[in-house]
């Protein structure tokens, strides 16, 4: 049997996650559409950061550390959206989500540049 890379689990383990949320949410009552969608969001971003930690070219540390510290922010992420307030206006969670997402995403755009530095020291 052929052996599925990395990356590819990835998009496939996002991929189920995603139809697991949104079935959920279409079938529980208490479960806003809201918080669905942002969920959703919330499952394609993290995904996403964890797709492109484990393609890139980094060290193995990295490209072990970094999933491992989205998947535990994308789940905090995903349990704040679950309990947040069903609208916009005046949602603090969701500004604490936002937050949490410029972090990863600093994290993503800062490790290549600053191991790329510490290698031409």
């Amino acid at each position: 049997m052929k052996r599925i890379p990395l990356h590819i689990l990835v998009l496939i383990f996002g991929a189920i996650v995603l139809l697991m949320n949104t079935l959920t949410g279409f079938v529980l009552t208490a479960y806003h559409l809201f918080n669905m969608c942002l969920n959703d969001i919330i499952i394609v971003f993290t995904t996403l950061l964890i797709y492109f930690a484990v393609k890139s070219r980094l060290k193995t540390a990295f490209r072990i550390s970094l999933p491992v510290i989205f998947s535990v922010c994308g789940i905090i992420q995903f349990v704040a959206g679950h309990f947040s307030p069903a609208g916009i206006t005046d949602n603090y969670v969701l500004i604490g989500i936002f937050i949490l997402a410029i972090i990863e995403l600093l994290i993503l755009l800062l490790v290549p540049n600053i191991t790329e530095q510490r290698r031409n020291m």
